[in-house]
């Protein structure tokens, strides 16, 4: 008997944690349209208050670069989720590849920590042979250079 009880509730737990999991996927999809609809909505204030000869800060800058970014990226799974039959396949499409089709507005913490340690890994890889390749292609301009010198005293 116990045996038994246990077999099944472990199915069931199953069960429940795929369930459980689709419903947080389906709510961090739903919580990401709300997001990018909001940082829409506030771009759009955003670019009358920039119109208007107020400043933006850095804050309001970022988003005001970066929400069209974020709505292009968007774009095909919406125009994909219209179509009626293939409607339904457009979040499981995001769901297969989130970096690529979806903006960050739509990942799930742990995505966002995944990507963001893949970033710094592609950063490390290409960015670092690229930075030394450059400041050897400095080094005929930076002859005589030493730390702590003024700039002035560079140009010289």
């Amino acid at each position: 008997m116990v045996l038994a009880r246990r077999a099944f509730s472990d199915g069931a737990s199953t069960s429940t944690s795929t369930l459980t999991k689709l419903r947080a996927w389906v709510s961090a999809f739903v919580a990401g349209g709300k997001t990018l609809w909001y940082e829409h909505k506030t771009s759009r204030l955003l670019r009358q208050k920039l119109r208007d000869g107020e400043t933006l800060t850095g804050k309001e800058r970022r988003l005001l670069r970066q929400n069209p970014e974020d709505i292009k990226l968007a774009i095909p799974l919406v125009v994909l989720f219209c179509v009626p039959v293939l409607g339904y396949a457009a979040p499981l499409i995001g769901l297969a590849f989130p970096r690529v089709l979806l903006p960050p507005q739509f990942w799930t913490d742990a995505q966002h920590a995944q990507f963001a340690q893949q970033a710094a890994l592609e950063l490390q890889i290409t960015g670092q042979p690229k930075l030394l390749e450059y400041v050897k292609g400095l080094g005929g301009a930076l002859k005589g250079v030493r730390p702590g010198m003024a700039p002035h005293e560079v140009a010289a």
